[in-house]
């Protein structure tokens, strides 16, 4: 049985996680799955600054301009405080700040967005809406045990 776990003692990776490793996805609904994801295919790297675009739209010229800039402490703690606030909705421990993850596909899958679409279409099979909820992570559990070997999940 998978637990939640983040991995708070694990050290991490140095230098770049192997090619078989990929980033953990960026949306909301996404962020238990390093929680859940089996401990030994699993790793972190801290994540250096955090970046935020502001998007400036001008009817007159119908051009959009960007500017890209560091986030402020605040506008990151933010983010962390409304992030850790959906995860205990769903029943997992807030996330350990500053930590981006990277997960290992099992074998046989070539990519995550592989296991990430079969864990949207059990949700949506058993009717639970695909998001941070406790129905959801139970879900996404279900297939990683399916998909990983048992030696893998301990």
């Amino acid at each position: 049985m998978v637990e939640h776990d983040w991995g708070i003692s694990d050290p991490p990776v140095q230098g770049r996680p192997n090619s078989k490793m990929f980033k953990e996805p960026d949306a909301p609904m996404w962020l238990f799955l390093p929680a859940v994801w089996p401990p030994s295919k699993r790793t972190w790297m801290p994540t250096g600054t955090h970046r935020t675009k502001t998007y400036c739209h001008v009817p007159a010229t119908d051009k959009t301009y960007t500017h890209d800039r560091p986030r402020t402490q605040e506008e990151q703690t933010e983010i962390d405080d409304d992030a850790d606030a959906l995860l205990a909705e769903a029943g997992i421990a807030p996330r350990p700040r500053g930590r981006v993850y990277y997960l290992e596909v099992p074998t046989g899958n070539s990519n995550l967005q592989d296991i990430l679409k079969l864990i949207v279409q059990r949700a949506l099979q058993k009717e639970v809406e695909p998001c941070c909820c406790k129905a959801f992570v139970h879900t996404a559990i279900e297939v990683i045990e399916e998909r990983f070997h048992p030696t893998d999940l301990r």
